[in-house]
């Protein structure tokens, strides 16, 4: 199953990427936003400008209701790695969303593009993302669960981060 979401914020590229990667405050405010709790978080970093590249792993945990229909096989703890890849000269950011209770039989994650927008002044991401769940019976339910997941927090990660870019200048 596979999705696109796109969001549309008032500052440059490079505003949104250097806060969004690199701003403890944001990130943290975020996180809390989400109701993410960060249990690890790594930050490795080469180049700048266009030749940046960005390796990040955040572990999180969830504070989510998991609906009846999936309680059976998601039991315990709910630990999400999300593993990242940013890169900036080619305008991409690709994520795999790791539930290790799933192992191998879910693929999820997708990938962060960007483009200016009215001259540079503002920015169009587009969040192109997908989900396989090879479980039998449950598995169609478990791919729209974490899709409207992943839908409903890049909807509250945007509320969020229009409020932080409106109230924190560059």
């Amino acid at each position: 199953m596979e999705h696109r979401i796109e969001h549309l914020f008032d500052v440059p590229e490079d505003r949104l990427w250097q806060v969004f990667l690199f701003d403890e405050e944001y990130n943290d405010g975020l996180y809390r936003h989400l109701k993410l709790k960060v249990e690890g978080r790594q930050l490795e970093r080469e180049g700048e400008g266009e030749s940046l590249v960005v390796r990040r792993t955040v572990e999180m945990v969830p504070d989510r209701q998991i609906p009846s229909v999936l309680k059976a096989i998601i039991r315990g703890a709910t630990l999400v790695r999300e593993e990242g890849h940013f890169k900036a000269r080619e305008r991409r950011f690709e994520i795999a969303l790791v539930v290790p209770i799933f192992g191998n039989r879910v693929d999820y994650g997708g990938c962060f593009l960007w483009e200016p927008v009215e001259g540079g002044r503002k920015t169009r991401r587009i969040w192109e993302g997908y989900c396989r769940a090879r479980i039998p019976l449950a598995g169609g339910a478990l791919e729209r669960y974490l899709l409207g997941e992943m839908e409903r927090g890049l909807a509250l990660a945007c509320e969020f981060a229009t409020g932080y870019f409106a109230t924190h200048a560059a």
